[in-house]
């Protein structure tokens, strides 16, 4: 019995951290969704700095709704706003929306984008032009939205 768990005890002191790895492994991919199971699209941003989408919905006639939130630290402007999706671009560069730093603006119907049934999926790459109010200098935030028409 003795050689039986002292086996066993090397084998975890042996292996014990490459068990450890692999569990880490596994996790973070879950919590990336790799795992989805229940064939929902998952709902985020990435790729933003500065100004920044708190939130959207993309409406399945493929209007595009934003709220951005000013993390700059200083007042901006907001002059444009560019979507692409599919190979399908617009954009709205009639904007000048002051928005104070740590304040949201809501941006209904910014840009439109092509329509999908509700629930699918979507990913679109999205451009926001802003001037800081410091430096009058202009900047671009750009990221990506992904998640469900509709939500």
């Amino acid at each position: 019995m003795k050689n039986r768990a002292q086996s066993s005890l090397e084998f975890l002191m042996t292996y014990g951290w490459a068990i450890l790895i692999v569990i880490a492994i596994i996790a973070v991919a879950w919590q990336m969704g790799v795992f989805k199971l229940s064939g929902e699209c998952q709902k985020g941003a990435s790729g933003f700095w500065g100004v920044v989408p708190t939130d959207f919905i993309m409406a399945a006639n493929g209007n595009l709704t934003l709220s951005l939130t000013n993390n700059v630290g200083a007042p901006v402007n907001v002059t444009s706003i560019n979507a692409t999706m599919g190979g399908t671009s617009d954009a709205n560069n009639t904007l000048t929306t002051d928005v104070p730093a740590g304040v949201s603006r809501n941006f209904n119907n910014i840009v439109s984008l092509p329509a999908g049934p509700s629930g699918s999926c979507f990913n679109a790459d999205i451009s926001i032009d802003y001037t800081d109010s410091r430096t009058n200098t202009s900047f671009r935030s750009s990221g990506m939205l992904f998640g469900s028409y509709g939500s």
